[in-house]
């Protein structure tokens, strides 16, 4: 998977200050489940991109094959069983 192959929504932190505000104190809300995104439509490189300019420091984003990624969580002691959950949220 390269930075161009995955893409995700950033929303702001108050832009999820306010939906919280809203759906927690509102009872219509009450047991629903919603997915709070952004409106811009970045990959990794791009969110990179955007973290330099906001700090004033150079932010890379650097792909990392699967295997190699299961190898260093299986490195750092994460157990064999576990690892598949942390790595799923980033297999395409």
């Amino acid at each position: 998977m390269d930075d161009q192959s995955w893409y995700f929504h950033g929303a702001s932190w108050t832009g999820i200050a306010a939906c919280a505000v809203k759906l927690l104190t509102a009872s219509e809300h009450d047991a629903r489940t919603y997915e709070i995104t952004g409106s811009e439509h970045l990959n990794f490189g791009q969110w990179a991109a955007k973290l330099s300019a906001a700090i004033g420091k150079k932010v890379s984003y650097q792909n990392v094959p699967e295997e190699a990624l299961r190898q260093g969580l299986l490195s750092m002691g994460i157990p064999v069983p576990i690892s598949p959950n942390l790595l799923s949220p980033f297999l395409v």
